[in-house]
């Protein structure tokens, strides 16, 4: 498929499904013994500090694929390009969560923000 003939930029679901994930998916694919992605998983330390991510990059689980085991590393969130300046602030929120979830304060934590076209990439080490 030409990258003309479809329509990904019209949503953030779109752009997470279409562009992102095979990215994400393709570099994953090298690390998958150890780690899972997860889609779409809550992330919830407290009223504050919550948020759901479009996509982690977790630990893999002892007891499987379905259990959503920490630590979590790396935090992926699609916007459109309208919104893509203000997310740093709410995506910092979720990733101190995971931080504190982790309940490792001194652990890094990684952050992607894309819109498709442009990936920014962050860095949380308190």
């Amino acid at each position: 498929m030409i990258f003309n003939d479809g329509v990904f930029y019209h949503s953030e679901i779109a752009i997470g499904e279409n562009i992102i994930y095979p990215v994400l998916k393709e570099v994953w694919e090298n690390y998958r013994i150890n780690f899972l992605l997860w889609s779409d998983q809550p992330l919830v330390y407290n009223e504050n500090l919550l948020g759901i991510p479009d996509y982690i990059l977790a630990n893999r689980s002892p007891l499987g694929t379905v259990v959503f085991h920490k630590p979590y590393f790396i935090l992926v969130e699609a916007k459109k390009e309208s919104a893509f300046d203000e997310v740093w602030g709410q995506y910092l929120a979720e990733m101190i969560a995971v931080q504190r979830l982790n309940n490792e304060p001194e652990q890094t934590i990684f952050g992607i923000v894309s819109n498709g076209a442009m990936w920014q990439f962050g860095k949380l080490k308190l």
